[in-house]
């Protein structure tokens, strides 16, 4: 089974809570760093259990989700990463490097 990171990215920008039941691996460290998943193994299910408990108490108690962190996720915003790949391209074709813009965030 295969996670991609872009899918990930766009789970997390939803703004919804995830419980993510993913292996080892880029996406669950993406998931780990942005800091706002509740994340177990795929085969634990008293994990999963649990972290639907603690959610459905969070909401009973009006708590707020937690959003994930912006910096985080400004580094994978497709702009971005479309930016950095053409400067790739820019550096193996050897084109004078181009001006890089600050990407706002959010």
């Amino acid at each position: 089974m295969s996670i991609t990171l872009g899918k990930t990215d766009e789970y997390l920008t939803s703004g919804r809570p995830i419980l993510a039941a993913v292996p080892e691996g880029d996406a669950r460290d993406l998931l780990e760093e942005a800091g706002s998943a509740r994340v177990c193994r795929p085969d634990d299910g008293d994990a999963m259990a649990e972290i639907v408990a603690a959610e459905t108490e969070r909401v009973r108690a009006g708590r707020r989700h937690r959003p994930p962190d912006a910096a985080v996720l400004a580094r994978y915003e497709r702009r971005r990463l479309t930016e950095q790949l053409a400067e790739v391209f820019d550096l193996v074709l050897g084109a004078p490097a181009r001006p890089r813009r600050p990407l706002a965030v959010a």
